[in-house]
Parts: structure tokens; C-alpha cells; sequence
């Protein structure tokens, strides 16, 4: 486990960890398709950032709970895996109890091996004091008082805000008020970006029309995350909440002005 604050070298750890290991075990004639080392992170910006894959797409993991492999799927990622050597989980305080014993289960049944995480090494990257899993369980035990009164002696109060600085909110509600205040102080005209929608298929257009009136009303909670109407102005910076291409880092989480 290797844990840091942001800024203080993780990032470059894992390049430097990744090059050493492929000098050390890649062959001349290996497939670049077979990777000696496996690199993960729970969300598409993480893993953007050390230029590997999500957990899910990566080993294949359904968002469902009860989502499992077929037996071509785990000879696919068997054969695909047949060369990793150490595998990387970045991120780490985001990957919660029932993802994790995913992790495990799927590397199992892709080396064939009960021993955990089917006998490969694994290395965690992260910072705990950073965010935790999203709708899913700690891997660590609940925080006593003492833990309390120690990470209160660690506290940082700045007087001032700087402007720059990410807000974090409790609900998506107060997230939208945060963001109609911030964007009504930032001067300049308003431009309105609305999205365009269309259905596919056979139907008849008024039935068409009907499911395109029942989406324009939906709350994104319920469309992934995907704005109707997004308000712009220039200077105001705005975050993907989908992701489009972590190739070229448009991913969930980048923010971009």
C-alpha cells in the first residue's frame, strides 16, 4: 500500500514501477495486447491519469451485483492476462468491500488459482483522507473516537477560500445552487446548449415525439448524468459527468473551462 496527499508523486510512482517491471519481465516478442502489468482505477478520471483502464472494463465487471462471466468471457481475459505480473489499483479509498471481493473473485477465475487475487501481486495506491466508495461498503474497519481526536490534531483551517478551489456538496441539489450562484457572479452574455435527442426504430413519429416530451422532463439522476439545457459563459469552468473517450482524457470527472 502506498498512500500519499494529492501532488506528492503517486502518479509518477506507478510509471516508474510499471517501466521497471516490464524491463524486467517483458519479452522481445511479447504481444502488446498481453500486458505484464495490469493498471486500474475505480473511476475514469483516475484511470485516465495513469493511463490504464476502469475496474469494470478491465476485468470485466457488471454493474449489476448479480452480473457474472460467461466461460468464453474468462478464457478472453485469461488469455489476455496470461502475461501480468503485479497489478495496480489507484484510487484506492474509492473501491469499496463488494468491488473489491470482485477484484479478487474475477482475478481468480482468470489464473485459474484460489489463492487471493489469483496469486498476483497487487499494489494500492491512494490517499484514505481523500473520498470514500460511492454506494458501497469501506474495506476498512469504522473509524473509533481516537482515530477522530488524531485526524483533528492534522487539521488545516484556511481562513480564506481561493476561488479556484473544488467545493464539495452533499446533494446534487446543493451542487446546483453552488453553480447558478458561482455562474450569475461571472459577467458576460448567457448561452443556452440544448441537447439533442433522437429515437431509432420503427415506431410512428407522434410515439416518437412522446418518449423525446418524456425525457426532455427526466432529472439527470435519471439520464446519466446528461444535462437537457446547459448554461454557458466564458471563464466558467464545467466538469464532464460522462465518459466519452479516456483516450484523449475526456472522462467523468475532467474539468475543463
Amino acid at each position: 500500500m502506498i498512500q500519499g496527499a494529492a501532488g506528492t508523486g503517486k502518479s509518477f510512482l506507478i510509471h516508474i514501477i510499471e517501466q521497471t517491471l516490464i524491463r524486467m519481465f517483458e519479452k522481445p516478442d511479447q504481444d502488446p495486447s498481453q500486458p505484464t502489468v495490469l493498471k486500474m482505477a475505480p473511476t475514469g478520471k483516475a484511470a485516465s491519469n495513469i493511463k490504464g483502464e476502469t475496474l469494470h472494463h478491465a476485468l470485466g465487471i457488471g454493474l449489476s451485483k448479480n452480473s457474472c462471466l460467461s466461460g468464453s468471457s474468462i478464457t478472453e481475459y485469461a488469455v489476455k492476462y496470461a502475461n501480468v505480473k503485479c497489478v495496480i489499483i489507484d484510487e484506492i479509498s474509492m473501491v469499496g468491500a463488494n468491488m473489491y471481493e470482485k477484484v479478487n473473485s474475477h482475478l481468480k477465475q482468470f489464473k485459474g488459482s484460489e489463492e487471493p487475487f489469483g496469486g498476483l501481486h497487487i499494489l494500492h495506491f491512494g490517499d484514505f483522507n481523500q473520498l470514500p466508495p460511492v454506494k458501497d461498503a469501506p474495506i476498512f474497519k469504522q473509524i473509533s473516537d481516537k482515530d477522530v481526536e488524531l485526524l483533528k490534531t492534522k487539521q488545516t483551517i484556511l481562513e480564506k477560500v481561493p476561488k479556484s478551489a473544488t467545493l464539495l456538496y452533499h446533494s446534487n441539489h446543493d451542487v446546483d445552487l453552488a453553480n447558478k450562484l458561482r455562474l450569475n457572479s461571472i459577467e458576460g452574455p448567457l448561452v443556452k446548449s440544448q441537447a439533442y435527442d433522437s429515437v431509432s426504430g420503427t415506431a410512428p413519429n407522434s410515439s416518437k415525439q412522446k418518449v423525446l416530451d418524456k425525457v426532455r422532463n427526466l432529472d439527470r439522476t435519471k439520464t446519466g448524468n446528461l444535462e437537457s439545457v446547459i448554461k454557458l459563459k466564458v471563464g466558467a469552468k464545467y466538469m464532464l459527468t460522462y465518459n466519452i473517450d479516456t483516450a484523449d482524457s475526456l472522462v467523468n470527472g475532467a474539468v475543463g473551462s
